[in-house]
């Protein structure tokens, strides 16, 4: 009989406990692997988002500034205007007109900052230096500033001409997190185009080569007698009397 109430006796409470202790210890570290591995997707997902962004910026800035003509527009004749936030020129996007030919593929764009957010507007029309009615699109957020610098025989932080345009141009962004990104964008309509006849003909045949040394005489070598011969004279004078 004892034997029989012995087997049907379940768990004692302090066994409960400790199973109960054991599982929660199991669920903690379960749970704090999966946070791990949660927090760590969102921060690489994060970190890609932001990656993705700063190469679309890049890409749609390099596309803007390679592009830049020396060309100003109607109420701003500088063709390249830098002021405190906003830096405005005009570009030649091919792709803004494609598959659209009744569009112009020549713009106005003008990069500005504004609330830590970098901003690309686009003017109506080109020779419409008023914004308020452009495409205005937000590229780059969480910007904390920036920075532009010319290239024109040398790096400058400022640019004055009005018909002509840099030969490069670099961007360094600082974004919230203390991140630094430095573009250099070279442009092709600021170097010099070579001019005709700027190259040098080759030499014709019976022209000395200017890079050839030549034999020249000096006229102490010359008055000095030949070997076996007799000494030279001196060359006649026009009107000399003899």
């Amino acid at each position: 009989m004892n034997s029989r109430l012995r087997l049907q006796q379940g768990f004692t409470l302090l066994e409960v406990m400790i199973a109960l202790m054991v599982f929660a210890l199991i669920s903690m570290m379960a749970w704090q692997i999966i946070h791990g591995a949660m927090e760590n997707a969102a921060f690489t997902d994060k970190q890609t988002a932001n990656l993705s962004q700063l190469q679309l910026t890049w890409s749609r800035l390099e596309r803007d500034l390679t592009q830049m003509l020396p060309r100003g527009v109607n109420g701003d004749e500088q063709a390249l205007r830098l002021s405190e936030n906003a830096l405005a020129f005009t570009t030649q996007d091919n792709l803004a007109s494609f598959g659209r030919p009744q569009e112009p593929d020549i713009l106005r764009v003008t990069w500005r900052l504004q609330d830590n957010t970098l901003w690309r507007d686009v003017a109506p029309a080109l020779d419409l230096a008023n914004m308020a009615q452009g495409v205005q699109v937000p590229v780059l957020e969480h910007v904390k500033n920036w920075q532009w610098r010319f290239f024109a025989e040398g790096w400058r932080d400022a640019w004055a001409e009005k018909s002509a345009i840099p030969q490069g141009v670099e961007l360094t962004v600082t974004l919230e997190n203390d991140e630094t990104w430095r573009w250099v964008f070279v442009i092709s309509d600021g170097w010099p185009m070579p001019t005709e006849g700027a190259e040098s003909a080759a030499p014709t045949e019976g022209t000395p080569d200017p890079a050839t040394p030549q034999e020249t005489t000096t006229p102490s070598e010359a008055a000095q007698p030949a070997a076996g011969g007799a000494p030279a004279q001196p060359a006649a004078t026009p009107g000399a009397q003899p």
